[in-house]
């Protein structure tokens, strides 16, 4: 195969000298800069986070685009404007402002055991429909009086 073709230098500027883009790998910042602290709550639990940090956490790294609705919902955000951007605003300070208090890590055997159960449930046929528990009124209606 033949070599790869350069790009030509930009009025006379090297390579080298060319700016560089740089680009966000990651729309959620750090981890550790979103624990949040709260007197209460961190003496029941082990970690308290933003509800954003948390449904971005739970959220599968292949669900690129849920990951990327939930982080771009700013309330910082100039574009929006009438109801839209009021809802946006107080969705944005729901998941800013909300706490979750969170125990234990889950594991990865938990996640697939629950994904598992999740499967077989969504497989199986609606039972309501096998069998009825109602047995009907305890009497026909015409069987009651009212004695005024």
């Amino acid at each position: 195969m033949g070599k790869k073709r350069k790009r030509p230098f930009k009025n006379g500027q090297a390579r080298e000298d060319l700016p560089q883009l740089s680009f966000q790998t990651s729309t959620v910042p750090d981890e550790d800069s979103l624990e949040q602290t709260h007197p209460v709550i961190s003496i029941y639990y082990r970690r308290v986070v933003t509800l954003r940090q948390y449904l971005l956490e739970r959220i599968p790294k292949s669900s690129k685009s849920r990951r990327r609705r939930i982080a771009s919902v700013r309330s910082h955000d100039p574009s929006g404007a009438g109801c839209s951007g009021d809802q946006d605003e107080e969705l944005s300070q729901l998941l800013d402002t909300t706490l979750v208090g969170i125990l234990k890590e889950p594991t990865a055997g938990c996640d697939q055991e629950r994904r598992r159960e999740l499967a077989e449930f969504t497989a199986s046929p609606d039972r309501s429909l096998l069998a009825s528990t109602d047995t009907g009124p305890p009497c026909p209606q015409t069987e009651v009086r009212c004695d005024m």
